[in-house]
């Protein structure tokens, strides 16, 4: 089973959606070592696919999706 990955830029490794693991980790405060583990998930796997919804977020969609979170929970 292959992963689709985005075309290498110059010198850089695959990118795999639009935000680092790192940065996803950051804002969601889900810890790294589980989105490692959800990637590496069957890709039928709903841990992988939300790791893929994670993923498909820019940086400003996703801080703007965990305010209105934050907003519903209060």
């Amino acid at each position: 089973m292959q992963k689709k990955f985005k075309p290498l830029s110059k010198g850089s490794s695959p990118q795999r959606g639009n935000i680092s693991d790192s940065g996803l980790s950051r804002i969601t405060g889900i810890p790294k070592r589980t989105l490692v583990s959800w990637f590496k998930t069957d890709k039928d796997n709903w841990r992988n696919k939300h790791y893929w919804l994670l993923k498909s977020f820019n940086k400003e969609e996703l801080v703007s999706q965990i305010e209105k979170i934050e907003e519903v929970k209060v």
